[in-house]
């Protein structure tokens, strides 16, 4: 589970990196005489009213995580309180990018899952070297989220900060909307749809059928978004964004981002008590980094 976290974070540090380089060499080509005015000014956000918009990158967290990363378009507007304090609402859409591959731990889950059965002329058994065979996916996503914003230098031209809020998220799993007429070897659907799982060792006959424990709205879920900022004034009226946002999900479904995890090993659990449900198993998550440029409107700047 630590192990697990510490490469999560060591992924997002690297495409900060990358971040903060193109950040560096957008200010590079600005006009630094401009730049240089607004440092000598006594700057009061308070009452103003930003708005802005950009686009970047998404990055997936769950049982394949790996180096692929999606792609997200944003708008949002903050309003200052106090120079210190601000409140934000922000939307977006994009998508998230994993490539989905077995893994020793997953034992047969996997394989019944995503592979379909001998008649078929598919993977006959868990060794099959077809059971092995990775598969590129991208799901759409989209969000809503109201956050609070601490300010650390609000009244300087660079003003880094954190944020913290709470939204909607919404998902659309690839394996559920494509379920390739039935040939899956899973379908774990809403509404309590059954579901069959294939037996390859008898000849494709279905063991089960059970109810999926995933409700109505499993892909519309809580999210928690945690963001590391900066905003640095091109003048007194705009300024260029960086934002680094984890978002942790909540809710039944939070672990079905990828189509595995928790709720497929329940259902797998109950008709087979020898496939054990992993400690290591947890929810999955998010991130992104977006670039954008905002604007300063009402406020006295």
């Amino acid at each position: 589970m630590i192990r697990s976290g510490q490469s999560r974070f060591q992924q997002m540090f690297r495409a900060c990196q990358a971040a903060s380089l193109l950040l560096v060499l957008i200010m590079a080509t600005s006009d630094p005489v401009s730049a240089q005015r607004v440092r000598a000014r006594y700057i009061d956000p308070t009452f103003t009213l930003v708005l802005g918009g950009g686009g970047g990158v998404t990055k997936y967290f769950g049982e394949f995580t790996d180096q692929n990363f999606g792609t997200v378009f944003q708008a949002y507007a903050k309003f200052f309180l106090i120079p210190e304090v601000s409140v934000q609402i922000d939307a977006g859409f994009g998508n998230y990018v994993y490539n989905r591959r077995n893994k020793e731990k997953f034992q047969g889950n996997y394989f019944r899952q995503f592979h379909y059965d001998p008649l078929f002329n598919n993977a006959t058994s868990f060794r099959d070297p077809a059971v092995w065979k990775e598969s590129m996916k991208t799901n759409s996503m989209s969000f809503v989220e109201l956050r609070g914003v601490l300010n650390f230098f609000p009244r300087r031209y660079f003003n880094p900060y954190l944020s913290i809020g709470m939204g909607m998220f919404s998902y659309t799993n690839s394996d559920v909307e494509d379920s390739e007429n039935g040939t899956r070897r899973l379908e774990v659907l809403p509404n309590g749809k059954l579901f069959y799982v294939i037996d390859p060792a008898n000849a494709g006959n279905k063991t089960g059928p059970a109810a999926s424990d995933l409700e109505s709205g499993y892909d519309n879920l809580t999210v928690v978004p945690i963001g590391l900022g900066f905003d640095i004034l091109i003048n007194r009226r705009m300024a260029l964004n960086l934002d680094f946002t984890y978002r942790i999900v909540l809710g039944r479904g939070n672990d079905y981002l990828d189509g595995f995890g928790r709720e497929v090993l329940e259902n797998f659990q109950r008709i087979d008590p020898s496939t054990n449900i992993h400690q290591d198993e947890s929810s999955d998550a998010w991130g992104t980094i977006t670039i954008g440029v905002q604007v300063y409107l009402l406020g006295q700047r």
